[in-house]
């Protein structure tokens, strides 16, 4: 089974952050159980950002293909509906497969050849309006109403964020969202230092 992982957040900015260390973490672990016949999709117009050079340093190592955008800006694939739909996200991306996750309801596409998986971590911006951007809301709201019309699978981190899901999201049922809780990177994490039995001077180490 062909399954592409949308490689964006992965890759589209020099200094990855929450959702962008999500996905290189996720992407990398799937890679390596080789469970599937994995490929990585992301959009670079005209190669100016450098993605796939970032795309080589995170997963290069693992030998599988990477299907690069070359035509259309992510920018502009988020916010507009006529021109990304012109078409599928399989033409233009170049990638064939059976099933595409996509790690963030940014840029979800309404037309896809194949079964689809969003993550999606919250939607902090319903509940509590205002903790992003009137652009950042709005990039999240147009991933909101695709992701109501496509009606995919969807993966989230927790009880809470599950609930705000069904809440704010009246078109996609309980069965779809599945909840998978995050992880830890065991290369930032220093166990030594939690060592022994806690004390009131421990806590400060």
């Amino acid at each position: 089974m062909r399954v592409i992982l949308e490689a964006q957040h992965a890759v589209g900015h020099p200094q990855p952050r929450g959702v962008g260390h999500y996905a290189i973490q996720i992407i990398q672990t799937l890679l390596s159980r080789r469970t599937f016949d994995y490929g990585l999709a992301y959009f670079d117009c005209n190669g100016e950002a450098g993605n796939r050079k970032r795309a080589e340093k995170y997963f290069g190592s693992f030998h599988v293909p990477f299907y690069e955008c070359n035509e259309l800006d992510y920018r502009v694939a988020s916010r507009d509906d006529a021109r990304y739909g012109i078409k599928t996200y399989n033409e233009w991306t170049g990638s064939e497969g059976e099933i595409y996750h996509f790690m963030s309801p940014v840029c979800v596409p309404v037309n896809l050849d194949g079964k689809m998986i969003v993550t999606i971590h919250d939607l902090s911006w319903c509940s509590n309006p205002g903790v992003l951007s009137e652009h950042e809301t709005d990039l999240f709201k147009t991933g909101r109403r695709r992701i109501e019309q496509v009606r995919p699978v969807i993966i989230t981190d927790s009880d809470s964020s599950r609930n705000e899901i069904l809440k704010y999201m009246d078109k996609i049922r309980p069965e779809q969202v599945k909840k998978v809780y995050l992880s830890y990177d065991e290369k930032n994490m220093f166990p030594e230092k939690n060592a022994g039995p806690f004390n009131e001077e421990s806590r400060y180490l």
